[in-house]
């Protein structure tokens, strides 16, 4: 049953996460939509349900049922509703029509014994289901039923085959049978879709902590405002906590580590990292004095980052801030020329799509300052060029591509957004979405 994928959307957004940079709320028109689903998915589930062969006696009269199964279901009015514990799912009004096969015997004084095929149709069917919400040990959300009850308004029986005085002797007892055995196969079946089939969904869930060490950022996230708009069936909002975490976690894995070498610069810059040029300007011209000590040579710049990356959300715009150091080398020989120090800046633009959230580098700049130089002095203005013409261009089209890969938002693979609004506050990004199964 696939009632798991609206569990799985409702415990990411109602349970308190473990990273506390992500608030989440659902709304009304988001809980009555994940009601219509789960009862959608219910029906699937119930239907060529079969329930356990039947058999008894009444008096006179022995019977079997066999190869009873539900083939209809009729949608009960439902909600879900948010208590202190996590979620409560209600129906009322559900109908079902069941069939299957009938033999009795008869046992009077002149033995009878026939077989045939019974219809029972069953009406005023409620239910009522708690669904506890939390995290495990590792941070990852978990799902448990915290009860199900069951009542069934009417049920009636009709046989076809037979002698109709002798259903009477043993109709009462086969309804009462099949009330208490429909009672306890309707909250089986919500049961497993809680218990099982949504807990293995939600093992599936991508994390956005660095899967090989959850470790905690050595920096608080920001106060954020509570989601007050209820256009939208879900909120997300989401602190620059997240993303600065992000960055912290790649800096300790050293992730923001690259040896710059000519391969990596776009085909118009391509001869700039050479110490020897004719016509177009490479470093050998830029800096004179690399030219004359080494020529013919290539130079490669190790990049690395001093600090992680902070990202902050101000004035309606999304702006990055690192610093890190640039060693350059010559390729042949391993020559040490110059130590920079670079701060970078960026604006970056923001979107959601796929359930992903994407960026992408509106405006980048980049500041270097010589720490150390084995080829004399150099001028801000060439340290200017080395920069806009080697490292952003580099650089932006890198950041641009890893941007493009998106980071997942923690939901099922069943459920996307439609019709989502991305806004930015002080601080904080503020995701607004509706749902669509499917």
């Amino acid at each position: 049953m696939k009632l798991y994928v609206v569990c799985a959307v409702l415990i990411v957004y109602l349970t308190e996460a473990k990273n506390p940079g992500l608030k989440t709320r659902i709304t009304d028109a988001g809980l009555t939509y994940a009601s219509q689903v789960a009862i959608e998915q219910l029906s699937k589930s119930a239907k060529g349900q079969k329930i356990p062969d039947q058999s008894g006696r009444s008096g006179d009269v022995s019977y079997e049922l066999s190869n009873v199964v539900i083939n209809s279901f009729n949608n009960p009015s439902s909600g879900i509703t948010v208590t202190a514990d996590g979620l409560n799912w209600k129906a009322d009004g559900l109908g079902l029509s069941i069939n299957g096969h009938f033999h009795y015997k008869y046992h009077g004084i002149i033995p009878i014994s026939d077989s045939g095929n019974i219809d029972v149709s069953v009406s005023g069917v409620n239910f009522n289901v708690g669904i506890s919400l939390g995290v495990d040990g590792t941070g990852r959300p978990k799902i448990a039923s915290s009860g199900c009850s069951c009542s069934i308004g009417s049920l009636g029986v009709h046989f076809h085959g037979g002698a109709a005085w002798i259903y009477n002797l043993f109709k009462g007892v086969v309804e009462d049978a099949l009330k208490k055995q429909l009672n306890g196969q309707l909250c089986t079946i919500i049961n497993k879709a809680v218990n099982t089939d949504a807990s293995q969904s939600l093992a599936k869930l991508k994390e956005i902590y660095w899967t090989s060490s959850m470790t905690e950022a050595p920096f608080d996230p920001p106060s954020m405002p509570p989601i007050s708009s209820t256009k939208k069936m879900f909120y997300i909002s989401m602190s620059d906590y997240v993303f600065n975490t992000l960055a912290y976690e790649a800096q300790i894995h050293k992730m923001l580590e690259y040896n710059l070498t000519q391969k990596d610069l776009p085909a118009k810059e391509k001869d700039f990292l050479n110490t020897t040029c004719v016509g177009t300007p490479c470093i050998g011209q830029v800096i004179p004095q690399i030219g004359k000590k080494y020529p013919n040579r290539q130079v490669t710049m190790f990049m690395s980052s001093d600090i992680s990356p902070n990202m902050s959300v101000t004035n309606g715009k999304v702006n990055v801030l690192s610093g890190g150091t640039i060693n350059m080398f010559t390729v042949q020989g391993d020559i040490f020329l110059l130590t920079l120090n670079a701060t970078m800046t960026a604006s970056v633009s923001l979107n959601v799509k796929s359930e992903k959230i994407y960026g992408s580098i509106s405006e980048m700049k980049l500041k270097l300052h010589v720490v150390k130089s084995n080829v004399g002095q150099i001028s801000d203005t060439i340290l200017n060029f080395i920069a806009n013409t080697a490292i952003i261009a580099f650089a932006e089209p890198q950041l641009n591509k890893l941007g493009a890969e998106g980071i997942p938002l923690p939901v099922t693979d069943n459920v996307h957004f439609i019709n989502t609004e991305v806004t930015l506050n002080k601080d904080t990004l503020v995701i607004g979405t509706d749902l669509q199964y499917q």
